[in-house]
């Protein structure tokens, strides 16, 4: 899964359901700074530079329950990556996964009734 580009393990995430390559996939993304939006069902990551490295590591670094900054959400309805401006909830993201302990996506409806709430809710 190393090898693969991060839009190859979206597929994998996203179109593999229940299957030991989900959560490979999961583990791979997880490694590469994204984390899962539980309520939202999306992955998300903090902005790159130029180099594609994120700006900061994707972690909680003081006490708040929420972090505000730029992340870059991936959206599974587009298959594109939207760089937001976002009031991130801690509590919302999904703690490293462990095989067979990771919470599966939701249904594409669900996905689009989740992204169409979270751009009304994004402050550009």
């Amino acid at each position: 899964m190393r090898t693969f580009s991060d839009e190859i393990l979206f597929y994998v995430f996203y179109c593999m359901p229940k299957d030991i390559a989900q959560e490979a996939a999961a583990q791979e993304l997880y490694a590469r700074n994204w984390r899962y939006h539980k309520e939202l069902g999306l992955w998300l990551t903090k902005e790159s530079d130029e180099n594609g490295r994120p700006v900061q590591a994707f972690r909680r670094t003081s006490p708040n329950a929420l972090d505000r900054g730029v992340y870059v959400f991936f959206d599974p309805t587009t298959w594109q990556k939207i760089k937001k401006e976002w009031t991130l909830s801690w509590d919302a993201i999904e703690e490293r996964p462990q095989p067979s302990q990771q919470n599966l996506p939701v249904s594409s409806q669900q996905q689009s009734s989740s992204i169409n709430n979270a751009s009304n809710r994004v402050m550009m």
